[in-house]
């Protein structure tokens, strides 16, 4: 059997400071999510010096052409009109206010905030101003590959539609009562992302954070960011970053103060409808893709060999694509029978679907994800996972790894693998206690980490 060993690590995020004295922070966003707002009294965006600043990333070349007719359909292939039509108008949705907490050398420690706690409700009512424009977005400096670079960092640059709107945002509570003008931006046809910076001295809400259990603190970049989307999508966040800076290090760390909506996707992902058109395919072709009633030939570890089926099916109303790599991915269930007996399953997958650069799909996978986290204890395992003859007592735990690779750009059958993981926790011994005379002495021991253990394989 092969053993692996898993050890924990904690990752801590500096920030240092120059020889000049200036700090080196990170930008909490770039690329295509950095968009221009404001309050009433400030501008939306900055001078036009060639380089895209409104609603776009300082590292892309921007050129802004002005639409005197919303109706017309765009180089896009949509008009402003139809963002419009999902994106103006009165949006509700319940606003979940959250325990908010700042990381600091001595731990974390919690960031009061008020008035408004648990859920309350939030409302933003958005309205055309008039100005509407085509922007055409270039890398400033080219990797090659159609991006840009921040820092070694790649910016993504795309064309999009910005929209000149009138926002209202106002939560139940009272925190938030405010009045913006702000940009929708738009490089779909079903989704807008719109981003309110604010000072919190500035808001006529009563909105209060404070920060005087957090030494040296100060909290930056607010905003309120929402994504808008056909099918009454309606999701966003209340928050910015903490940061910390004594005069010898500078940190920062974001913090998130309310948030709203159901968005399945990640910060870097957007939320695509199932029959979408992304170049030649949708996410649904992604199902079809995978779902040959073709049976594959499976062999356990011992060199039996069997027939393997499978099917995937999908409740989601959403798919995500990637902002940058422009892979899509699609939460579905997967069924998988051998003829054997043996498996049984249904799992939790994800697909994920790879473009090529003809704008079709180069390949699709199905992955079991987090599956450390999705361990259960021996006696479960049959149950759980459906696979029957294999002994797995004598684990703390046990998971599987399990991914299938459909190569669509060539003649390659798909092929796959199944992994049966007992795990064995690591003992650690406990962290000795510090002198009290001696500050600074002392350090944790070390720890093994979680040990796994390949129990069974078989491969298609």
């Amino acid at each position: 059997m092969t053993r692996y060993t898993f050890i924990p690590i904690a990752i801590v995020a500096l920030a240092c400071r120059t020889e000049s004295g200036s700090d080196n922070l990170l930008p909490a966003s770039t690329g295509a999510d950095d968009f221009s707002g404001g309050q009433t009294g400030g501008e939306v965006g900055g001078e036009d010096d060639g380089v895209g600043t409104v609603g776009g990333s300082e590292q892309c070349e921007e050129e802004p052409e002005d639409l005197p007719d919303g109706s017309a359909q765009t180089s896009l292939g949509f008009s402003a009109e139809q963002i419009l039509e999902f994106a103006a108008g009165s949006h509700e949705a319940a606003l979940r206010w959250n325990e908010v907490e700042a990381f600091t050398l001595s731990g974390e420690v919690p960031v009061r905030v008020t008035p408004e706690s648990g859920t309350t409700k939030i409302t933003v009512d958005v309205t055309s101003a008039g100005g509407m424009r085509l922007v055409r977005s270039m890398p400033a400096q080219s990797n090659g590959s159609g991006q840009g670079l921040l820092g070694g960092v790649a910016t993504s640059c795309r064309d999009r539609l910005e929209i000149d709107v009138d926002v209202d945002v106002t939560t139940e509570g009272g925190a938030l009562a405010e009045h913006f003008q702000g940009v929708l931006l738009a490089d779909s046809s079903w989704l807008a992302r719109l981003s309110l910076p604010f000072e919190i001295d500035a808001l006529s809400g009563s909105l209060n954070v404070d920060l005087s259990n957090v030494p040296n603190a100060a909290l930056k970049q607010l905003s309120i960011d929402m994504q808008l989307g056909s099918g009454d999508l309606f999701t966003g966040t209340v928050g910015g970053i903490i940061e910390q800076n004594n005069g010898q290090v500078a940190s920062a760390g974001p913090a998130q103060l309310a948030t709203w909506g159901d968005n399945p996707c990640q910060t870097y992902q957007t939320p695509v409808p199932l029959d979408a058109a992304l170049g030649e395919f949708t996410p649904r072709d992604m199902l079809s893709s995978v779902n040959d009633d073709s049976p594959l030939e499976l062999t356990w570890s011992d060199g039996t060999h069997t027939e393997l089926s499978m099917q995937v099916a999908t409740q989601a109303l959403m798919a995500c694509s990637d902002t940058f790599s422009g892979q899509v991915s699609l939460p579905a269930e997967l069924t998988a029978t051998t003829a054997d007996g043996r498996m049984d399953s249904l799992l939790v997958v994800d697909l994920l679907g790879t473009p090529d650069g003809d704008g079709g799909l180069q390949d699709v996978q199905t992955v079991f994800n987090n599956y450390f986290g999705r361990a259960v204890a021996p006696a479960q395992f049959a149950d759980e996972f459906g696979i029957e003859g294999v002994d797995v007592s004598g684990f703390d735990s046990v998971t599987i790894s399990f991914g299938t690779v459909y190569d669509l750009a060539g003649d390659t059958p798909p092929s796959g693998k199944l992994e049966i993981l007992g795990l064995s926790d690591a003992v650690c011994p406990p962290v000795p206690a510090q002198p009290a005379d001696d500050e600074g002495a002392g350090s944790a021991p070390g720890c093994a980490g979680t040990e796994a253990t390949v129990v069974e394989t078989a491969t298609w």
